[in-house]
């Protein structure tokens, strides 16, 4: 019994080394994949202002009556994360409590150039608990960055320029623009561009 005992122990201590050293091959793996894989942003559609570029100043009317300035103004405190949107997307809807906890770190503003009236859209801000001081409805201000399809974030440096655009479905989307204006590599792209200039 003892010798069952014993060998049962060994046998246990065994698996164990052995899953022991199956999880370092994996991290090792995980880490090589992670060092592989590029830190770009989210899907960025052709058409619009590219990252790096500065648009002209835009007074936009913020849904309270006060105007916000955008585009090639420097803020020289946060950088701000416009957020482009549809009322009747059931996606954007989704999204609006995620681009919102941005708000901690960002200057988040909430555009859209969805028809409806002023009350309509006050209706919907207050539903969504949106403040109405960062909720415009703007079709100047989506047709400057190029906006097709919603919903789209775009990331402006405290200089006014662009740092990162790109589709936004999800909380990674909205991360991995941050993540892409913190590397300078808004997209794919570039950064395929600047390993071959390495290479």
């Amino acid at each position: 019994m003892e010798a069952a005992l014993l060998s049962g122990i060994i046998m246990q201590a065994a698996i164990i080394l052995g899953l022991a050293l199956l999880i370092a091959v994996l991290t090792q793996r995980v880490r090589r994949l992670s060092a592989i894989l590029p830190p770009a942003g989210a899907l960025v559609l052709s058409g619009g202002p590219a990252a790096g570029e500065r648009l002209p100043k835009l007074a936009i009317s913020m849904l309270d009556g006060a105007t916000c300035d955008l585009g090639g103004v420097p803020t020289h405190d946060k950088q701000k994360l416009l957020f482009f949107f549809s009322p009747t997307c059931p996606i954007s809807k989704a999204m609006l409590p995620i681009v919102k906890s941005y708000a901690v770190d960002y200057d988040v503003i909430f555009a859209t150039d969805g028809d409806g009236s002023s009350d309509s859209h006050k209706a919907f801000a207050s539903t969504h608990q949106l403040d109405t001081d960062h909720y415009c409805v703007s079709e100047l201000l989506g047709r400057s960055y190029g906006i097709g399809r919603v919903p789209q974030a775009v990331l402006l440096s405290t200089d006014g320029t662009i740092a990162a655009r790109g589709l936004v479905n999800n909380r990674e989307h909205v991360d991995s623009l941050i993540n892409a204006a913190e590397t300078a590599t808004p997209t794919i792209q570039s950064y395929l561009v600047a390993n071959q200039a390495e290479a």
